[in-house]
């Protein structure tokens, strides 16, 4: 089985319906967004599925992936 992180802007349809779905055995193990107040907190939420929100506020790319990576440490995720 493959463990996503699966990242989302807003509702993440398409990321919940691969939840829903599970392709090949695929498991979304945990839903990030960077917009603490994006509709797809609550729909992965609603399907036990962990969230975390990572907002950038003024880092750079860089430092704002890095946090990022950071709190994805915890989930055992394949991609």
């Amino acid at each position: 089985m493959v463990r996503i992180a699966g990242l989302a802007g807003n509702r993440g349809r398409n990321l919940m319906h691969l939840a829903a779905v599970e392709p090949g055995g695929a498991e979304v193990t945990v839903v990030c967004t960077d917009d603490t107040t994006a509709p797809v907190l609550s729909s992965a939420a609603d399907r036990g599925i962990p969230t975390e929100g990572v907002e950038r506020g003024d880092d750079s790319t860089a430092d704002h992936e890095a946090r990022l990576l950071d709190r994805l440490e915890d989930y055992e995720v394949d991609l």
